[in-house]
């Protein structure tokens, strides 16, 4: 649809007519403001808002102000909706996000090229914290994993399945991060790696099994306490010069290392549990260290 066209003064007529032209134009500019800013980036929405800007004249200051404040509170409402839902905010603000995601849906588009379009609308709207996929389509996928009277395998397949459609790497860690912001226990992330990158279906399986079951420390081994299996881990994966302290970086890790570090940590904790309650440890917490250890990292 057209913008709307601004009046002229004459058709008000003059004096009070006059501040209705002014306050019937200051409408329109906060009209088209809130209509500009949907697709604009969060820098050029702060810019716009700036040059709303009261000028200061006395004859306009209450108009102005007006128009400023209104302005300013749309801003502050559009960044927050797009902060709160990327995905669907896109999908709002984009009709060919829409339309790609649309396509998914029905069978006649690729989840590709739905990623792709979104991803370029996010980079486009400045989301500094993207997440390119819909937040009803997240929590169906969260749902379906968290989901316990379902079959292991059909949980594990859910997220296995999509990302077999997600080739880009980039795009694999963004969706990760917000299925994991959404409910998808962390673990999951090491368990996809393994199958994804090594191609170790495997090890994925059991890393997954680990990432869905809590092992409680009752039903350890008599004598087995869980400070005794992170004391082997420790030692055994982040000493010195151990896989752990180089894939890390423990010596100067980053925020960004110490976080998917203890992510990882978690689930190897209670994957080397389930290694306890099976035969394959021989009930030797060591053994069963270094067995998650090569499930986790492969030959290393």
């Amino acid at each position: 649809s057209s913008r709307p066209k601004k009046p002229g003064p004459a058709r008000y007529g003059a004096g009070p007519g006059i501040e209705k032209y002014r306050q019937a134009e200051s409408e329109i500019d906060i009209a088209e403001a809130q209509y500009g800013m949907q697709t604009m980036s969060g820098e050029d929405i702060a810019g716009m808002v700036e040059s709303y800007t009261p000028s200061g004249n006395p004859q306009t200051a209450a108009m102005e102000t007006k128009r400023f404040d209104t302005i300013a509170t749309a801003a502050g409402l559009n960044l927050e909706s797009r902060e709160k839902d990327p995905g669907g905010y896109t999908m709002r603000a984009f009709p060919n996000v829409e339309a790609a995601w649309k396509a998914v849906s029905d069978g006649s588009g690729t989840m590709e090229n739905a990623l792709n379009v979104t991803a370029a609308a996010q980079e486009k709207l400045g989301i500094e914290n993207p997440e390119l996929l819909p937040a009803q389509m997240a929590t169906n996928v969260v749902g379906m994993f968290n989901d316990a009277e379902r079959p292991q395998a059909e949980r594990m397949g859910v997220i296995s399945g999509l990302f077999s459609k997600i080739p880009n790497d980039a795009q694999q860690t963004v969706i990760m991060d917000q299925l994991i912001k959404t409910g998808l226990p962390p673990g999951a992330r090491m368990a996809l790696e393994a199958q994804l990158e090594r191609g170790d279906d495997a090890a994925a399986a059991r890393l997954f099994m680990a990432s869905m079951n809590k092992v409680e420390d009752s039903t350890l081994p008599d004598g087995v306490t869980s400070g005794q299996i992170d004391d082997a881990i420790a030692r055994t994966v982040l000493d010195e010069n151990q896989v752990g302290d180089v894939l890390y970086g423990l010596t100067d890790a980053t925020a960004e290392n110490q976080t998917r570090m203890t992510e990882d940590m978690a689930l190897f904790q209670n994957a080397v549990k389930m290694r306890l309650l099976d035969p394959s440890s021989g009930g030797n917490i060591d053994n069963a260290v270094r067995l998650v250890q090569k499930d986790m990292y492969g030959d290393v």
